[in-house]
């Protein structure tokens, strides 16, 4: 299979000239964490995609004329520690139809706008040990929505990055700076009560997202719906905002996720900034809190909060290349136990604290 995978990469790629344009593009990035946690002891591990996810791409673009174009993507994610991947094209593999004046229809596995709506005020990109979104996902010892609606595999299956058989119409640019998106996916029927979902499952979704960018200001908000064989007859939902502000010397930006599933509820917040230092150095942090409310069965929830602090810096050392580091500290309510991203398993209540350097290259 993998000998298959890149005749096929050799092949698109010596396919440039016969097309509009055809771009091989990718992301190097590799890192050494360090994450501890009370009574949990420490854990040291090498990760890949800390900075920004690693991944090794094609995409490419045919004019059509009359302003009509004809569009792929195909992306895969690349784990830079160990050289394996995921599933193959985990992260896109679509085919679209655009025109400048009318928008663009795109059908295949998409990065969902919902996600992209609460990275944009992600001062760590939705990855690494630092972000306020592995609190979205952090188990603990007591249910949540998230793990409710997607199982123990949750972060690898769930809607709330990616979707499959998704039909995505989004609007033109040139709307004074407004964009929309809206898009649906059937869920085909697929799996039994129960059944382990995988980053291939097929599960119904119903989404929107609105957008406005102008000058230094960003906004945006986002609504979906996700039905699989672990919701039944109810539904997942997911709701994403933010608000974004460049005052210059920094930029400052609000977000906040919602979560629910029929009586529970579980909300994140946080706070991001990005700060230039000189020609090469950028600080960046965020403060979030996640919390819960209401039941899952039998079990309250509302105790299951915790709250996480993240500092990092990025040193240039060309257009393409950056290192970086992070230093991130989680704290535990009485009923939560959740762990920093490839932490030791942590009691209800402890606390946890993280390091990271890294290295990123662009091509």
């Amino acid at each position: 299979m993998r000998y298959a995978w890149f005749a096929a990469a050799a092949f698109m790629a010596g396919q440039a000239h016969a097309q509009s344009s055809v771009t091989l593009f990718g992301i190097g990035d590799i890192s050494v964490r360090h994450v501890s946690g009370e009574g949990a002891g420490g854990r040291t591990t090498v990760n890949s995609g800390a900075n920004t996810p690693a991944r090794l791409g094609f995409r490419g673009i045919e004019d059509l004329g009359g302003g009509w174009r004809a569009s792929f993507w195909l992306e895969t994610t690349v784990n830079f520690d160990t050289g394996a991947g995921m599933q193959q094209f985990d992260r896109a593999s679509w085919i679209g139809l655009g025109n400048k004046q009318y928008g663009e229809l795109r059908l295949g596995r998409q990065l969902l706008p919902v996600h992209s709506t609460m990275s944009i005020g992600d001062p760590f990109s939705s990855v690494g040990v630092g972000t306020p979104q592995q609190l979205s996902s952090a188990p603990g010892n007591t249910p949540t929505p998230f793990f409710s609606a997607f199982g123990t595999n949750a972060r690898g299956s769930s809607t709330a990055t990616y979707g499959n058989n998704v039909l995505l119409y989004a609007t033109p640019e040139g709307l004074g700076g407004l964009s929309a998106t809206v898009y649906y996916a059937p869920s085909e029927g697929g799996g039994a009560p129960g059944t382990a979902l995988t980053a291939g499952s097929s599960q119904g979704i119903q989404a929107a997202t609105i957008g406005y960018k102008r000058n230094r200001l960003s906004i945006g908000i986002g609504h979906s719906e996700t039905s699989n064989m672990f919701t039944g007859s109810d539904r997942f939902t997911d709701q994403t905002a933010h608000i974004l502000y460049d005052f210059g010397p920094a930029k400052v930006a609000l977000g906040v996720r919602r979560f629910s599933r029929m009586a529970a509820v579980q909300t994140l917040t946080h706070v991001g900034v990005w700060a230039p230092v000189g020609s090469s150095g950028l600080v960046k942090g965020a403060v979030a809190r996640r919390y819960h409310k209401g039941t899952i069965g039998s079990v309250r929830i509302d105790a299951n909060d915790a709250w996480l602090a993240a500092i990092g810096y990025e040193h240039a050392l060309s257009k393409r290349t950056r290192l970086y580091a992070t230093a991130v500290m989680l704290h535990n309510s009485i009923g939560s136990a959740s762990t920093l991203s490839n932490g030791n398993p942590v009691g209800s209540g402890a606390k946890a604290r993280g390091v990271e350097f890294g290295m990123r290259t662009d091509f």
